[in-house]
């Protein structure tokens, strides 16, 4: 197994601990034999920094992105945040985590075709229980905040991998989530618009104040 890093960018050294991860491990078996992708990874996410988690293909960067957003019960191991053991909690708890605490860019987009761009883009909000109204609304100002109202109308499938990504960043953003989680968000993305999507991960946390990681 490769090894993963994790980074910690912050300008105050005083920040609070939101989530602490310790020991993680995990391990899969397929057929007779069992494959470790993590083993006794740890680290802290301050509140209000830029938290990046490196390594090569292959070294369960994604697989741990998982484990802390409560998607992969890790074999051994605790994820704390705010001193809870989010893996102490059930099901229907964890997706609560998710929904209230958690906006997240991937580097494919996953989007619910039948839906207009505003509207993929409100579907935080409409699980979360705001009226449709309340979440066009925010949904218009999140998209907005990265230059793509004017798209907002369009089905997202049509539109270009750098628009996608912006789009994906106000889905992220619009529900004011404290951790705005991005695996490999840019992958796909030619230099320019690479730069856009790192540009607006660095915005968030410095005029937001969320961390990312």
């Amino acid at each position: 197994m490769t090894e993963t890093k994790h980074h910690t960018s912050t300008h105050n050294k005083n920040a609070a601990t939101l989530m602490a991860f310790q020991g993680i491990t995990k391990s899969f078996t397929t057929g007779t034999e069992t494959v470790t992708a993590l083993n006794n990874v740890s680290g802290i996410i301050t509140k209000g920094a830029l938290n990046i988690i490196t390594g090569p293909s292959g070294s369960g960067k994604s697989t741990l992105l998982d484990i802390l957003v409560g998607l992969q019960r890790p074999t051994s191991g605790t994820v704390l945040v705010d001193g809870i053991d989010i893996y102490k909690l059930g099901t229907d708890d964890r997706a609560y985590y998710r929904a209230r605490m958690l906006g997240m860019v991937y580097q494919a987009n996953y989007w619910v075709k039948s839906l207009n761009v505003i509207e993929n883009v409100s579907m935080p909000l409409l699980l979360a229980g705001y009226d449709r109204h309340q979440a066009a609304e925010l949904a218009k100002l999140s998209l907005e905040s990265v230059g793509m109202a004017n798209l907002a109308t369009q089905n997202p499938i049509n539109l270009s991998g750098g628009q996608q990504q912006r789009i994906s960043m106000a889905r992220a953003l619009v529900a004011n989530p404290e951790v705005i989680v991005a695996d490999e968000p840019t992958g796909n993305l030619d230099t320019r618009n690479g730069s856009l999507i790192m540009d607006l991960l660095v915005a968030a946390v410095k005029e937001q104040s969320k961390p990312s990681f």
